[in-house]
Order: structure tokens, then C-alpha cells, then sequence
């Protein structure tokens, strides 16, 4: 076992070292564009080279290889690497950096295609890094000097006009919403709202800024007036549970809607889909 991971390792070594040294060799051609990123990409393969990171040597290598071509190398697609899915921030901020770079790799002039080049091999950084366990300085660094060289290109000038986009680094608005249930003519939380509670929380943990709405809802089997009462308890409960957990009172509203707003049918008979709390994150 150890002796076929050994002779895996030494392939992979191989490999990235005849890559890197192909790129080493290389005389790069085409835009100015191209030849800073086939150097900028030679520089990031032998970083991961001495980290004895084959693979990504091996991959960032071979990019700064097409690059000396004059072939069009493209920023990483998000989708190729495992990013925490609960680490929402993160990819949105990758998402909407990748789409400020894309704007301005269309036709990058002369002035600019070194930074430019610099900023798409710190976002391949930046990607490569996020799918390492914990916290990486090396991506922390490389989203910084990212975010300072697409803040420093400014608006992307098309013809007459430019083309603004948010801060590349400020990750976009996103609504959240959340469903828990409760017992027929209960507010207490059963172990199936207790596990969506913790998912809430933990995804809080992701959120710098936020609003939280809670709107109490109940089914039809009661009379409206009690209906409207139980709703706004149960509405109550789940802010108890956040409360109770470290979430800060004024950062929570709640409302009660009684029967008045059912998921499923109108009809007077119980329904568990309309005994509810809706818990809406903005």
C-alpha cells in the first residue's frame, strides 16, 4: 500500500515537474495579456510546487502553458471545485469576483492586461485555497490582493459607456427562508423544528449582516380568533430559541397570520403544512 502511494506521489511529481518545466522553457506569445499570465501562472505552479501540492502545480502549470500560446485561459469555473456548501459568503463573493474579472478580461489594453493577468491567477488562488481545510492564509492573501486590483481597474469601459459593477468582494443580497412545523394545537418545539432551528443558527455563522422575520401561522381547525393567538405564540417560541441561543433581540420582528395565510388547502380540517412558522432571513 505505502509502496504504490510512494510510486503515485513520484508520477505526480514527475508530471507537474515536466509541466513546470516546459513552462520554464517557454518563450510566451501573443498579447501582453497572455504572456503576464503564462508568468504570473508559472510563478502560482512553482508556489504549490514547494508546497508539494502536485496536482494543483501540475494544473496551474499547464494553464500558464496555453496561456503562452495566445490560447484564451479562462478564470476556474466555481462548479470544478468542492467549496463548503454552508460557506455562502464565500461563493457568492467568488461569483460575483469572477463576473467584475470576466468583464474585464473581454479586451483588456495594453495599460492594464498585467493587472489584469495578476488579478485572474489571485482569483485561481483564491478558488484553489477555499477547498483547503480551515482557514487559509495563502487564500485570505490572495483575495485581498485580489480585491485590491479590480477595485484599482475601476468601471469596465465599453465604447462610450462603462459598465459598473457591485464591489467584487461584497457578496449579494440573499433572502432566506425557513420552515418549521409544529404539533396539531401545539407552540412547543418538537425534535423536527429543533433541527431546523440548528441549521438556521448554524447558517447565521455565515451571515455578517442580517435581518430575521418570523411569521406565525396556523392551520384551520380552531376558531379564528384562537387560531390568530397560536399563531403569534408559536411565533414567539422560535424567538425565544433564538434568543436563548445569543441572537439579538433587535434584529427580530415577528407577525401573526392565524389561518388567514395557508400552504395547503382552505378547507377547516388540520393540516400540519399550515402550522408554521415561516423564519425569513434578509
Amino acid at each position: 500500500m505505502r509502496a504504490s502511494l510512494f510510486l503515485a506521489l513520484l508520477i505526480l511529481s514527475a508530471c507537474a515537474g515536466d509541466a513546470l518545466e516546459k513552462l520554464r522553457r517557454a518563450e510566451p506569445t501573443g498579447s501582453a495579456f497572455h504572456q503576464a499570465l503564462a508568468n504570473y501562472y508559472l510563478a502560482f505552479a512553482d508556489q504549490e510546487a514547494a508546497r508539494y501540492d502536485w496536482v494543483s502545480s501540475q494544473h496551474f502549470a499547464a494553464k500558464g502553458l496555453a496561456a503562452s500560446y495566445g490560447s484564451d485561459v479562462q478564470p476556474e469555473q466555481m462548479e470544478y471545485w468542492t467549496l463548503d456548501i454552508r460557506d455562502r459568503n464565500t461563493r457568492e463573493a467568488l461569483a460575483q469576483a469572477r463576473a467584475w474579472l470576466m468583464a474585464h478580461r473581454d479586451a483588456p489594453s495594453d495599460s492594464v492586461a498585467d493587472q489584469v493577468a495578476k488579478a485572474q491567477v489571485y482569483f485561481d488562488c483564491w478558488i484553489e485555497e477555499s477547498t483547503e481545510l480551515g482557514q487559509s492564509k495563502a487564500g485570505a492573501h490572495c483575495r485581498e490582493e485580489l480585491e485590491g486590483l479590480l477595485l484599482a481597474l475601476g468601471p469596465v469601459q465599453h465604447g462610450a459607456g462603462k459598465v459598473r459593477l457591485k464591489d467584487p468582494m461584497k457578496a449579494p443580497e440573499v433572502t432566506l427562508t425557513y420552515l418549521v412545523f409544529f404539533d396539531l394545537g401545539s407552540t412547543e418545539l418538537n425534535r423536527d423544528a429543533m433541527e431546523v432551528l440548528d441549521i438556521i443558527l448554524t447558517d447565521l455563522h455565515n451571515v455578517d449582516d442580517y435581518e430575521i422575520v418570523l411569521n406565525g401561522h396556523s392551520d384551520a381547525s380552531g376558531s379564528q380568533e384562537a387560531n390568530m393567538e397560536l399563531s403569534l405564540k408559536r411565533a414567539k417560541r422560535v424567538e425565544s430559541a433564538l434568543l436563548a441561543a445569543g441572537v439579538p433581540p433587535e434584529l427580530i420582528s415577528l407577525y401573526a397570520f392565524g389561518e388567514t395565510d395557508p400552504r395547503e388547502g382552505a378547507e377547516r380540517v388540520p393540516r400540519k403544512a399550515n402550522r408554521r412558522v415561516e423564519v425569513v432571513i434578509n
